[in-house]
């Protein structure tokens, strides 16, 4: 499969099965996961979602497979120029499943207090924001009050999914520091 054949078959079909067989593709053309990063960041929403969600399904299945620097590089300098809320939710899930690059942590940091403290930011990213947070703080333990407040200034207005998991968040934070 080439990049073009790819970008198709993103676009051609959103089954759960057609998805699996793109994975199955992607790990075993490891050159088509920077075209899939490139389409997942694609002007088109439409393309950007689907490829996003299959970037997201490719790490989970395959978490070896983002570890080349260019390709992380690459994601985390795009994610913070996004408005699509779809594809940042499929990237910032990626996120929590990785140990983020010390160089490029300021920037997620960054950009994660933003999403979690907008108040049109979708529960979904939050929720993801939250634990790239929790991860970052086990890192810089100085951030544990800040994203401690950020939730706790939330949990009043927050959704039932956003006081859940602020609360396991804080139990957390509270449990190991």
């Amino acid at each position: 499969m080439n990049s073009i054949l790819l970008k198709k078959e993103i676009l051609k079909d959103r089954s759960s099965s057609h998805r699996q067989f793109l994975i199955e593709q992607i790990n075993n053309s490891p050159d088509l996961y920077s075209h899939l990063i490139d389409y997942s960041f694609d002007k088109n929403q439409v393309l950007a979602f689907r490829a996003s969600w299959i970037l997201d399904n490719v790490t989970e299945k395959y978490p070896t497979i983002i570890s080349q620097p260019s390709h992380l590089h690459k994601i985390i300098n795009k994610v913070v120029t996004l408005s699509n809320y779809s594809v940042i939710r499929a990237i910032v899930r990626l996120l929590t499943r990785i140990n983020i690059p010390e160089k490029y942590l300021g920037t997620i940091v960054h950009q994660c207090f933003l999403w979690l403290e907008a108040s049109q930011t979708p529960i979904a990213v939050k929720v993801h924001c939250m634990q790239i947070l929790l991860n970052a703080v086990k890192r810089q333990p100085e951030l544990k009050n800040e994203l401690q407040m950020a939730i706790q200034t939330q949990l009043p207005f927050g959704s039932k999914g956003y006081k859940a998991r602020g609360k396991r968040i804080i139990e957390e934070l509270d449990n190991i520091f």
